[in-house]
């Protein structure tokens, strides 16, 4: 442990013990903010991701996104001119 440090004329004295709250908490939610509830109707905003399972052929797009991205990146590399 370290040495404590020897208090100043100014020094106060030990801090008073914090005393415990006694409010109670308020709820996380909202009640004024109405519950909007899912439409079966609609659309979802993204679509579910395949199951490689039902699907065992994995699709092309990825090579060509790798592509596109060696592609971007290839013009910022610097070549040496011969």
């Amino acid at each position: 442990m370290s040495t404590p440090v020897n208090p100043g004329p100014d020094d106060p004295g030990p801090l008073p013990p914090v005393p415990p709250i006694e409010e109670p908490v308020p709820p996380i939610h909202e009640p004024d903010r109405p519950v909007v509830e899912p439409d079966p109707d609609r659309l979802p905003d993204e679509e579910p991701l395949p199951n490689p399972d039902e699907n065992p052929d994995p699709p092309q797009r990825l090579g060509s996104f790798r592509w596109a991205v060696t592609a971007g990146i290839s013009k910022w590399i610097v070549r040496p001119v011969a």
